[in-house]
């Protein structure tokens, strides 16, 4: 209770300074860009450079010329469309914007800069320009996302995060067109890929693209830099995880250019404090103890532009994680566990524009995941056991897109190959190799897709499409329409409605027959429309956007039926039924985001309310049952200001705790408690407690050097401040044979997790 008045009181103080500072700007009024750009030359050095029709007629807000130029030219380029290209330090070329695209942005500085809402309710994030977010102490992506409504995660890690009560394995990510099937450092605690490095990210989870298949819920379609570097740059840094460094090549002016990074963990060099907090979150309920972990990811990216028409990309990116761990335990038991899970990939790219209105876009990648993990167990009363898990995918991929504008319209018509070769096996050895399960499956699907926008300024924004898929081995063709529909009423008001309907055929199964990692019992496979059935998801939504300059409100109503899952997602069987059991799960919703800004103090609330229930054929008697990820409420509270070089922010969150099967010991024929079978009392009918915690982050950018143009930035982040300790989460497990005792897993939240950050650029 002291440390709750001690926040309150905090948030007050921290209120009552930072409302001295803030004042609402209403005195902008709407300036010739012309005016501006000139203002921008003589206050900063520089020149533009710009076909006049370009800018002819248009107007914008004059910025605040003590911000720097970056923020001020991101700005410009939100209300007005147009690119600002740096050629060097002193000129800049004005262009249109990208043929293939009419989608505007309507809700600048969503959570924070550097983090819009566009037209077709798409988020993006530019980490390059982001400010600050309560709890992180960089730019990452994915931990950025768990701040949007109706984003989660159940167990606090940021690569295992569900979109409206979707599972997991619903979520995609790419990587310049590669898919991620790696969950994430310290599995899914730390970002799998480098912050830094990445561009351009946009999140979809409803009206999705025509472009996209296979993930049936949230897609993270993540983007590295595709301009060309004319001087030679370096930027290094560290937190309390990893170390790193980007560096960037010229190779011919402004033709060719090279960037490169790698990132390693250095917790077996130096154990910080926040690395041991986040270990404690991986490995809680295992016996790992003496551990050698550490994990690395680097990144290649090569552009070439050869004329003004084409361009060409080559991308690749590779993803460690390597875990040994021995424990002799006090009966003299002993444990040896080695853990290998990889995910390389390779991309490239070839963009050819021979006009203002018609573009062409191809894209080859390829994906490999590779996932090992063995544990042995040796005892002086038995012989030694031997279990081995693997997961393997190879993932090829071919698309070609033709996009055409004309005024309003937009024309966009593609087809894709995709290839998918995905293994899997668990053996068992004492004495004898006993293969548990194994299934070895390989898919290729064939795609057309096409899709037709009509955009009329300050009036209707509306797409139609149509994707097909035909998956070769099955032989099944499926159409999957896409539709969105935005009415505008003004500058400040919108509605919008969307429909979805998406196939998925690669899933996550839970298995729990081998290692002590809980967080590591899920496998990917291809389904077999028998046993494992194609996901299909049909979504719905409408929603209701009211902006102004300094204040927005955002709403959002949705359903959502997906039809395919399986009784093994759930993580639990009934040991008197071990079939697998195959079922639907609905949800549906409401998301909320309220904002209201003043010069440099923001103050943001969120709430989410999910009903999310599942049904299966043979459990429960065919009645719906509480999803177990669902969180019906979720509320969020965040403070932010910025002054000069410095930057705050703090956030209060508070959810609902998530739903569990009570199992309670049955009596055997002598009416004894028999210990190892259960019966279930209500599957979910009991719920966790209330999860919250407080969040505070803070910022600091400065000058080495303003002649050699050498840039810091330190930073430190309090997570869990409250440094509370509530239980997050629980399952069963052990019920491999009819014999074999269940196990409760219970996890907690590990109190406060501290963090700090120093970069410099050059």
């Amino acid at each position: 209770m002291k440390r709750i008045l001690l926040i309150g009181l905090l948030i007050s103080i921290q209120s009552h300074i930072l409302a001295q500072h803030a004042y609402q700007n209403s005195g902008n009024r709407l300036t010739d860009i012309k005016v501006v750009l000139d203002n921008l030359e003589k206050k900063f050095k520089i020149n533009f450079s710009y076909p006049d029709d370009l800018i002819l007629g248009k107007k914008v807000y004059a910025p605040d010329y003590k911000k720097n130029l970056d923020d001020i030219l991101f700005d410009l380029q939100i209300q007005t469309g147009i690119d600002f290209n740096k050629i060097d330090r002193k000129f800049i070329y004005l262009s249109p914007t990208r043929a293939n695209q009419l989608t505007q942005i309507v809700v600048k500085g969503y959570l924070t800069r550097g983090i819009y809402k566009n037209s077709d309710g798409s988020f993006g994030f530019m980490p390059k320009k982001f400010g600050l977010l309560p709890g992180l102490s960089n730019h990452d992506v994915l931990a950025a996302i768990l701040f949007l409504p109706g984003v989660s995660s159940t167990d606090g890690s940021i690569g295992n995060f569900t979109v409206h009560g979707g599972n997991i394995d619903e979520n995609g990510i790419l990587w310049d067109g590669i898919k991620i099937y790696h969950q994430g450092h310290l599995f899914g605690m730390i970002s799998p890929f480098n912050p830094y490095v990445v561009e351009q990210v946009n999140f979809l989870y409803k009206g999705t693209d025509v472009e996209f298949q296979d993930f049936s819920s949230g897609i993270v379609n993540i983007q590295t830099q595709k301009k060309i570097t004319n001087r030679l740059k370096l930027q290094s840094g560290f937190d309390g995880l990893s170390g790193d460094f980007i560096l960037e090549i010229p190779v011919i002016k402004n033709k060719l250019s090279l960037q490169t990074s790698f990132r390693r963990s250095y917790e077996d060099v130096l154990e910080t404090g926040t690395f041991v907090k986040y270990e404690a979150q991986a490995f809680q309920n295992s016996k790992i103890n003496d551990k050698k972990f550490y994990f690395k990811d680097y990144n290649f990216k090569l552009n070439f532009y050869p004329n003004k028409k084409n361009y060409f990309g080559i991308s690749s990116l590779h993803i460690d994680n390597d875990l040994e761990n021995d424990l002799l335990d006090t009966e003299h038991n002993n444990y040896h566990e080695i853990l290998d899970m990889e995910n390389d990939g390779f991309s490239l790219e070839w963009n050819y524009k021979p006009d203002k209105n018609r573009r062409w876009k191809n894209n080859f990648t390829y994906s490999s995941y590779y996932f090992t993990n063995s544990y042995k167990t040796r005892s002086v009363y038995q012989a030694e056991t031997n279990f081995s898990k693997e997961n393997f995918i190879n993932n090829g991929n071919i698309k070609s897109v033709f996009y055409k504008t004309k005024k309003q319209y937009l024309w966009k018509i593609g087809w894709e190959s995709d290839y998918k070769h995905i293994l899997y096996s668990f053996q068992e050895k004492n004495g004898l190799t006993l293969m548990l399960d194994r299934n070895n499956s390989k898919l290729l699907t064939h795609s057309f897709f096409g899709m037709f926008q009509w955009h009329k300024k300050r009036y209707w924004d509306i797409s139609i499409g149509l994707r097909s898929n035909y998956y070769v081995g099955f032989k099944k063709l499926v159409a999957e329409p896409r539709l969105r529909i935005n009415r505008f009423f003004g500058d400040n008001f919108q509605l919008q409605w969307t429909a979805d309907y998406k196939h998925q055929p690669v899933v996550q199964i839970r298995q729990t027959v081998l290692s002590d990692l809980d967080r590591q019992q899920k496998i990917w496979r291809l389904v077999d429309l028998k046993r494992y059935p194609m996901l299909k998801s049909y979504q719905y939504s409408a929603g209701i956007l009211y902006k102004k300059r300094n204040f927005n409100i955002d709403l959002d109503f949705y359903y959502k039926h997906t039809r395919g899952i399986t009784s093994y997602s759930l993580g639990f069987l009934n040991p008197d039924d071990p079939q697998l059991h195959q079922g639907q799960q609905k949800a549906y919703g409401i998301d909320f985001f309220g904002k209201r800004k003043w010069k440099n103090f923001s103050l943001q609330m969120s709430y989410s309310y999910l009903i999310a229930q599942r049904q299966f054929d043979g459990i429960n008697h065919g009645k719906w049952f509480v999803s177990d990820n669902e969180i019906k409420h979720s509320f969020s509270l965040i403070a932010n200001y910025r002054y000069k070089h410095w930057g705050i922010s703090s956030g209060w969150k508070i959810r609902s705790g998530l739903p569990y099967t009570e199992l309670e010991l049955t009596e055997d024929n002598d009416g004894d408690m028999n210990e190892g079978f259960y019966e279930f009392d209500g599957i979910n009918s009991e719920r966790l407690p209330v999860y919250y915690r407080f969040d505070f982050s803070a910022g600091y950018h400065f000058m080495l050097s303003k002649k050699n143009n050498i840039r810091a930035k330190a930073g430190i982040s309090l997570k869990n401040f409250t440094d509370n300790q509530v239980q997050t989460g629980m399952y069963y497990t052990g019920n491999n044979s009819l014999n074999d005792r269940i196990r409760v897993i219970k996890s907690y939240s590990v109190g406060i997790i501290p963090n700090f950050s120093f970069r410099i650029k050059f």
